[in-house]
């Protein structure tokens, strides 16, 4: 019954139920038993408890004329047969063996068939390029550039710390994701009532879990006491969790038919009294203010990508791109220039094609 509440209850305007019985008037199984106590199947008319007036139901009984002769056999391969096939060839050593055992094989991914990417999908080769090494020194592989590589490496779970067990990364998925829903949530107006928007949002997702809710909201209040906070509240507009489809390069005349989309949410847009763009991205890792710099060369060019897909889109190239580390409240600027602009360009497109190849 649970599931054909499910099936039933899920169309928009009209539900069509079909199925081949010898006489409409006699069901036969359990779904069209229980449906025949509340409608006759042979008029529709509703023949339940209470008022049933307003449903409309239409039966069709007619054989619908076929365009086509029945060919008498099944469509596609016989996957049992093959199978055996293989089994007989393998076994006599037959010549056709090799043919027959390729037929059977998973058919491979063809990686240049791919178009859709979202950050994620390139970080890991992203961070791991020698720009890094440059910018935090030789021992950049050290314990916390280690955690940032791990942490960058998912797109949106920033939380995640490299040498968690599953069960903690879990945990830290969902904090990453309670505490990006109620910023959504936050009017900026001096007014919001943080732990009320996370206990809402919790129950939307029919959770209870105080542990998670007092993490989330300690992290959001500590948000709210950064200077990227005061400046969101007074900004002339604000764009919040901001979904983009950015097609690759983004200066293309024409969009191919094979040219890769990347996908992605930008945490925050803001527009400033003096009509500047500002992009913010709030991380919810637990890191600590020394170890700040060195986590945030593994997003720098995530940012990079995201002033890209505003300054697509908003027409104007974003003033500033700022990361907002909430666990020690640390905010933390990228350089957004011509040559930084070059330089995500081409990292850009350079790990796409390898992508693509591989």
């Amino acid at each position: 019954i649970r599931l054909l509440y499910v099936a039933t209850t899920r169309a928009a305007d009209y539900l069509m139920l079909s199925g081949g019985v010898k006489d409409v008037a006699k069901p036969n199984g359990f779904w069209t038993e229980f449906l025949a106590e509340r409608f006759d199947r042979t008029t529709g008319a509703f023949a339940g408890a209470g008022d049933g007036s307003s449903l409309r139901i239409a039966v069709t009984t007619t054989v619908p004329e076929a365009h086509a002769e029945a060919t008498g056999r099944a469509r596609g391969k016989n996957l049992a047969s093959i199978a055996d096939e293989v089994e007989r060839a393998a076994q006599s050593g037959h010549a056709a063996a090799d043919a027959a055992g390729r037929a059977s094989l998973p058919i491979a991914a063809d990686a240049a068939a791919r178009r859709f990417y979202s950050f994620s999908s390139l970080n890991g080769a992203l961070v791991r390029e020698a720009a890094i090494v440059d910018e935090v020194g030789d021992d950049a592989m050290s314990s916390s550039v280690a955690r940032a590589v791990e942490n960058a490496t998912i797109d949106r779970a920033e939380t995640i710390d490299g040498d968690e067990p599953g069960a903690d990364r879990a945990a830290a998925l969902d904090l990453g994701t309670l505490v990006h829903a109620v910023v959504a949530d936050l009017r900026w107006d001096g007014a919001d009532d943080v732990a009320a928007l996370a206990r809402r949002r919790m129950e939307r997702q029919l959770r209870e879990d105080e542990a998670l809710d007092r993490q989330a909201v300690d992290l959001v209040e500590r948000l709210l006491s950064m200077p990227a906070a005061k400046e969101i509240a007074a900004a002339r507009r604000r764009l919040a969790e901001v979904e983009f489809l950015l097609a690759w390069p983004p200066d293309a005349d024409e969009i191919g038919e094979t040219a890769p989309i990347l996908h992605g949410f930008v945490d925050m847009l803001f527009q400033d009294a003096d009509g500047d763009w500002h992009v913010v991205d709030y991380k919810t890792n637990r890191v600590s203010r020394g170890d700040v710099p060195a986590a945030a060369a593994g997003y720098e060019m995530q940012l990079m990508l995201y002033a890209i897909a505003a300054e697509k889109t908003l027409g104007v190239r974003p003033k500033t791109l700022r990361l907002c580390f909430l666990a020690p409240g640390v905010e933390h600027f990228f350089e957004w220039n011509e040559p930084a602009y070059e330089r995500a360009m081409k990292k850009i497109s350079s790990t796409l094609a390898d992508t693509r190849t591989t």
